[in-house]
């Protein structure tokens, strides 16, 4: 409801950090470590399947990188690929797959889809109080 949102300051204030342009070094070296993690990833796969702990989690740090570079569609769809994948190995109150739950909320949230990134905090948030046996 909208007096949740204003309770948890939703949406946040928009300081410009999140959309704000790589300057040249840091583009580079961006682009850098995405090459380095596609290989990584592709590596992973090849050796591990693509359904390993070690290879979802490279696909986790190369999301995070897509993200710092402003590519959030590309960033989200690997999100879900490893949230999808870790909650079909760990279950949906595993500490890794609350960590990529988490991961897509705040890809959403970058993206500026505060409302959506709102109720994916929560069910993350639901499953962390259940996986403490805290409800």
């Amino acid at each position: 409801s909208d007096s949740d949102e204003e309770l948890v300051g939703w949406p946040p204030p928009d300081t410009g950090l999140l959309s704000m342009p790589l300057g040249a070094d840091e583009a580079a070296d961006a682009e850098t470590a995405e090459c380095r993690l596609r290989a990584e990833l592709d590596a992973a796969r090849a050796k591990l399947g693509s359904q390993s702990c070690e290879t979802l989690s490279v696909a986790l740090e190369l999301a995070s990188a897509l993200k710092a570079s402003g590519r959030f569609d590309e960033a989200e769809a690997l999100c879900k690929r490893v949230q999808g994948g870790r909650e079909a190995v760990l279950g949906l109150d595993h500490r890794d797959s609350l960590a990529a739950a988490l991961a897509l909320a705040e890809v959403v949230t970058a993206a500026g889809r505060h409302s959506e990134a709102l109720s994916l905090f929560r069910r993350a948030f639901d499953h962390c109080e259940a996986a403490l046996g805290l409800t």
